[in-house]
């Protein structure tokens, strides 16, 4: 007999010996739900609840939110069907991170005939309030019920059970609205706890919502209604051209205190920034000039001593300006967190875009630009306008804000409602992705090979990946023991070929010289600066020589403001820092900057709260940061006695104060140190013996950290909570080179690769091994395709250049 019906023979079994409290007046299965449920399904026909529970979608979203299903509708249910007139499955927030799951199953059946099935033992758990509460054990699992007329509660939280009884007596513990609930099947959502399972929508705070639904492979719908009486009038959807793609959330709410030039209501955009998500607030207009006037006329009355003009940065065609303290968070009530340490804000038609991140900004207008938003792209336009447009309140969570620790399949969640005289009428929509994964896993496991070249000479530098403005497609980009250049596609064909005037001193970088969404190549050699089109040709004027003769270690370009008025930072000798514009002119100032240090990694550009700075960690025991004018901003530079291990990263958020940068040294001492030069946090970590030793490894795309704590025999990989991720049975030295990627769709990878072997391999952070190689001469190149779950690896070693492909999954 199958493991479920084990369970539901002993519970309907023990009617028999059911508790001798009874309550007067019989109630409906409906009435009887505690008022703790998030979520849940009522249902006549239990086959339905197994399609729910069973479908790849739906079962990936419950993974996610860590919700137990509830052993009872494991293994072969088809049995269990027949016999229940009626059930809710329901899941419970109780104080912890997960969702327990509630059953409540009502019978018409005579259950003495089912008594053969009966295991063995059972046991009393507890007596409350006069209701026996038993428990027994299948397998490891603790499974608690409680039986009162014809209605079965069971669940492997004791505490639900509790809450059950707690519903027969007192109609106030109950989410009684599901009274109201018709049809053979239903799901409800009790929007008051909506924000225990990670969404937070502002303006579904109260009510019950009962909703129809339709379940297909790739799409969950219901629509339905919520009894809640409310004040405010729909209103028209605005502002999806600059809704960029790539968004984690979209919510169109209203606001009681808003500016007299703002209408109402205001869209927010969740995005992706530096790693944090951040918040893109657009506010409709019919008085822009007005406003631009008035919000000018305040930028300046609220300028810091230390500031001549108020803050304007170009971009897009569009002008990004800041206003310090708290003027926006006084209109946006709501927002108030979001917005009190200063505002970055650009008008553009008749919208006001607001946001405590310029970089939230600056994703908006260039996704505007490129034709990359809902309201501008044909797949994305498309969705958009499905939607319901005259709404009281609409909300998106895109696939990335479910933050998903499986992979999971939900790529969408819709929640929309109109407000009508009786409540609010809500429908949406799951949208959920084939899972292509498992589909290539079991097609072709290991590494595939997708291209393959040979060069004229051994490579003298690694293949890195570029793109084609054209198409958007990856091209490679290497170069040759003869000094020759080649162009390679990503299926293995040389584009073109030429020969320059030296070894690349530095790895080649794109630019969009002229300002007309045309990329160029721009190389360095020892004594010149070559810029190369996407043809292989040289640019007019070029290549220039740039007058530095110290050897070259490091080359980064600068773009202010996405002016494309570029400044080429190249970083030479010991410590010595150039700054040419873009005729590779020098920068008064940097001709050059002599930092008189040994630097790890060139220094880097970043602005936070309207101001620009150049940042670097010395190989012994600085940290420096400078302004445009290569000057030391108060503070800096900041001393402490150790030597940095590794990487050192940087925190952005909207102020310098609450912004810091993270150092670690070799002994495990980690620093924290703000951007005003002062010591924030200072903690040493755990030492197992003398010879530990840490070092810091960032993420490649700036979204986070790892630590590293190597011991004589093994590595140890933590977290930025300092918790231990995986451990690796080898210690990492010198010789190897660990990257590591926080790819978007939860892929978070680990890349190991050993220059004295010439392999690489790549984790997963749970240890499991990916993919690996054992010929790259060169540190490779990475990149994670999320819609196909793959991962495309490009490496070379001698005159051969490859492409290789890996699942996601472990092998």
């Amino acid at each position: 007999m199958s493991f479920s019906c084990r369970i539901l023979s002993f519970l309907l079994f023990l009617s028999l010996f059911s508790c001798d409290f009874k309550i007067d007046e019989e109630k409906s299965i409906q009435e009887l739900v505690p008022q703790t449920a998030v979520f849940g399904q009522y249902t006549k026909d239990v086959g339905q609840t197994r399609l729910l529970l069973q479908h790849p979608g739906l079962a990936s979203v419950l993974a996610d939110l860590n919700a137990s299903s509830l052993k009872v509708f494991e293994d072969n249910i088809s049995w269990f069907s027949t016999i229940p007139s009626e059930v809710v499955l329901s899941w419970h927030s109780i104080g912890k991170e997960s969702l327990e799951s509630l059953v409540l199953a009502k019978f018409n059946e005579n259950f003495e005939q089912l008594s053969q099935y009966l295991p063995s033992q059972k046991m009393l758990a507890s007596n409350y309030n006069g209701f026996e509460i038993f428990s027994f054990k299948i397998d490891t699992a603790d499974i608690f019920y409680c039986l009162e007329n014809d209605i079965i509660a069971i669940s492997q939280s004791k505490i639900l059970i509790e809450d059950f009884i707690r519903s027969l007596e007192d109609e106030s513990a109950s989410l009684k609205s599901i009274n109201k609930g018709t049809g053979q099947s239903f799901v409800f959502l009790n929007n008051e706890r909506l924000n225990e399972v990670g969404v937070n929508i502002s303006a579904a705070d109260e009510g019950v919502a009962l909703m129809n639904y339709t379940l297909n492979s790739d799409q969950f719908s219901f629509n339905g209604n919520i009894d809640w009486q409310v004040s405010q009038t729909n209103f028209q959807l605005f502002g999806a051209s600059y809704i960029p793609n790539e968004f984690e959330s979209i919510d169109w709410l209203t606001n009681s205190e808003v500016h007299e030039s703002l209408g109402q209501p205001y869209l927010k955009v969740g995005l992706e920034v530096f790693g944090q998500l951040e918040y893109l607030i657009l506010a409709q207009s019919s008085q822009t000039d007005k406003l631009k006037t008035e919000l000018r006329q305040t930028a300046s009355s609220l300028l810091s001593s230390s500031d001549s003009l108020p803050y304007t940065e170009s971009y897009a065609n569009e002008e990004i300006r800041f206003i310090d303290n708290d003027y926006f968070s006084k209109i946006y009530t709501k927002e108030n967190q979001l917005l009190k340490e200063g505002t970055y804000y650009a008008i553009v038609q008749d919208l006001v875009l607001v946001s405590s991140s310029a970089e939230a900004i600056r994703q908006s207008l260039s996704s505007h630009a490129d034709e990359l938003t809902m309201g501008q792209s044909v797949q994305e336009r498309g969705f958009y306008e499905q939607l319901v447009q005259d709404t009281y309140y609409t909300s998106i969570y895109a696939y990335n804000g479910w933050k998903s620790k499986t992979g999971g399949l939900l790529s969408r969640l819709v929640y929309q409602a109109n407000s009508f005289s009786n409540g609010l009428l809500i429908s949406g929509q799951m949208d959920f992705e084939e899972d292509k994964r498992l589909a290539n896993e079991s097609s072709k496991p290991g590494a595939k090979l997708l291209a393959n070249t040979f060069l004229d000479a051994d490579a003298i530098s690694k293949a890195t990946v570029m793109t084609n403005h054209i198409d958007q497609s990856k091209e490679l980009i290497i170069q040759d023991d003869l000094n020759q250049v080649y162009q390679i596609s990503k299926e293995g064909g040389v584009n073109w070929k030429r020969t320059i005037s030296g070894e690349l001193a530095a790895p080649v970088v794109q630019v969009d010289y002229y300002d007309n969404r045309k990329l160029q190549y721009l190389l360095l050699t020892d004594s010149l600066i070559h810029l190369i089109d996407r043809n292989g040709k040289e640019v007019e004027g070029f290549p220039q020589a740039h007058g530095i003769t110290e050897e070259i270690n490091g080359l980064r370009v600068i773009d202010y403001d996405n002016t494309k008025r570029y400044r080429f930072l190249i970083e030479a000798g010991r410590g010595k820092v150039y700054l040419l514009n873009k005729n590779i002119e020098p920068l008064e100032g940097w001709s050059p900057r002599n930092l008189d240090a040994v630097l790890p990694n060139s220094p880097e550009h970043a602005r936070i709260a309207g101001k620009d700075f150049f940042w670097v960690a010395e190989r012994s025991n600085r940290l420096l940061m400078l302004n445009r004018r290569g000057e030391y901003y108060p503070g800096f530079p900041f001393e402490k006695n150790f030597r940095f291990s590794g990487d050192t990263y940087l925190s952005r958020r909207p102020s310098f104060r609450e912004s810091h940068f993270v150092a670690l040294s070799h002994k495990g001492l980690l620093i924290e140190v703000n951007l005003l030069g002062e010591l924030q946090r200072e903690e040493q970590l755990f030492r197992t013996n003398e010879s530990t030793q840490f070092q810091l490894v960032n993420d490649r795309l700036g979204k986070g950290y790892l630590i590293l704590r190597n011991e004589e025999d093994h590595t140890v990989f933590l977290n930025e909570d300092y918790e231990e991720l995986f451990q690796m049975e080898e210690a990492i030295g010198a010789e190897v080179e660990v990257s590591f990627y926080r790819f978007k769709g939860g892929a978070e990878t680990v890349m190991i690769w050993d220059k004295l072997e010439e392999s690489v391999r790549l984790y997963n952070l749970r240890g499991q091994l990916i993919g690996q190689l054992t010929s790259s001469s060169f540190s490779p190149s990475l990149m994670y395709y999320r819609n196909q779950g793959v991962y495309q690896l490009f490496v070379n070693f001698g005159t051969e250049v490859n492409v290789y492909q890996f699942s996601s999954l472990p092998q």
